[in-house]
């Protein structure tokens, strides 16, 4: 069935390469095995993510980032979209530092 109504990504209208200093972090897991099956699951989306390791007051994460960076305003819509359509509750944008 063929619907009228619009379902394509805010990813599709955003540039192809990097746009700002935005970074999305989809989620932040303890275990790197954690980590490395939630990038295959967001991936078998077709959303290019990869897991990069943190160390927060001592102790290490593994998040969840989107590949891209982008400007605050495309970075937050996207956020929102793709925390909504993956499920992920703790998505959150960070400026990057240059």
């Amino acid at each position: 069935k063929e619907t009228s109504k619009n379902t394509a990504a805010p990813l599709a209208t955003l540039p192809a390469t990097d746009s700002g200093n935005w970074i999305i972090y989809l989620a932040s897991v303890r275990s790197e095995k954690s980590a490395q099956q939630l990038v295959a699951r967001i991936k078998a989306s077709n959303i290019e993510t990869k897991a990069v390791r943190a160390n927060v007051k001592g102790k290490i994460f593994h998040r969840i980032q989107l590949h891209r960076t982008l400007n605050r305003e495309d970075a937050e819509v996207t956020r929102s979209y793709l925390a909504k359509k993956l499920g992920l509750k703790g998505a959150w944008i960070e400026e990057k530092q240059l």
